[in-house]
């Protein structure tokens, strides 16, 4: 099967995002070239012909970020049902964490990734030749939260990783509120240009080869926030040993547990009966969307 790619790369930039707070990305920053796939900045239409024989759409050179602190999800919305699968993928610079990727099947209008990373180098989009003209209309591109967080301080002072020569230790018992879902912020006040690849590491406590998790601060701007969502398993590792904070080429100066709090649902109208998913916010999503849903009137998890 022959895909067409849309390539989005942006500039460092810095966000602080409220909760319950949406950011749209600029659409006209994707480009291209290739007569038989074409898109139009203007109307957000992306014409894959089914003369098409190869290429890309693309914008930047992928040495840049886009600073996701304090946003869950990336959103990717057209404004009509989709006529072939499209998939929406996020590559983390330098390749950490792992590059992750969503699909929007046919009839369907919504695709959306649950972020595990903040800095994010390319957004990427792939989508069906078919055996006619596939015409995608995009809606909306952005970046959402619909989570509120407690912040709980567990370290303050001022750390210079070097080039791994420091680290600091954070107790089990300091942990032992910490849930799955919830994040771990370290404030970087600056990073060592000097440095080759520079990056935030958590480690167990006592381990100093398997990081929970890891993150490249590479062509970032300090000051910034790199947040990192734990899982149930990761949650457990770190609650049971402890954690180091260490890696390369950073200077931090605290680290906070944000713990996800409940989230005020809207109010929904028991008239709503129209068979459609929408997530706390409003915004229709699909039945591959994880979190709460409202449909028909209803809350529940899915």
């Amino acid at each position: 099967m022959k895909k067409i790619s849309i390539l989005f790369v942006a500039a460092v930039m810095s966000v602080a995002a409220m909760a319950g707070s949406t950011k749209s990305l600029d659409l006209s920053q994707f480009g291209g070239w290739d007569a038989n796939a074409v898109y139009d900045a203007a109307s957000a239409t992306l014409t894959i012909k089914s003369a098409w024989a190869g290429g890309q759409i693309w914008y930047g050179d992928g040495e840049y970020a886009l600073d996701a602190t304090g946003y869950d999800e990336l959103v990717l919305e057209l404004k009509q049902a989709a006529t072939g699968t499209i998939k929406l993928a996020v590559d983390y610079s330098n390749c950490t964490p792992d590059a992750q990727e969503t699909y929007i099947e046919v009839g369907q209008t919504i695709g959306t990734i649950a972020l595990n990373g903040t800095a994010i180098q390319k957004i990427s989009i792939s989508a069906d030749r078919g055996d006619k003209d596939n015409v995608i209309v995009f809606k909306e591109l952005r970046l959402q939260s619909a989570q509120e967080y407690t912040e709980i301080n567990l370290w303050k002072g001022e750390m210079v990783a070097g080039n791994w020569e420091n680290y600091i230790e954070i107790e089990a018992d300091k942990l032992a509120q910490m849930s799955a879902g919830d994040k771990i912020a370290i404030n970087v006040t600056a990073i060592d240009a000097t440095q080759d690849w520079p990056g935030v590491y958590i480690y167990p406590k006592g381990n100093w080869d398997d990081p929970i998790v890891n993150q490249s601060v590479k062509d970032q701007t300090a000051p910034l926030v790199v947040e990192f969502t734990f899982s149930a398993d990761q949650v457990a590792t770190a609650k049971a040993n402890g954690i180091m904070v260490r890696g390369c080429g950073f200077t931090m100066t605290s680290v906070d547990l944000k713990k996800a709090t409940p989230t005020a649902l809207v109010p929904v109208s028991a008239a709503l009966n129209d068979g459609v998913r929408r997530d706390v916010l409003g915004n229709v999503v699909d039945a591959s969307y994880k979190g709460v849903v409202i449909l028909n009137g209803k809350k529940m998890l899915q």
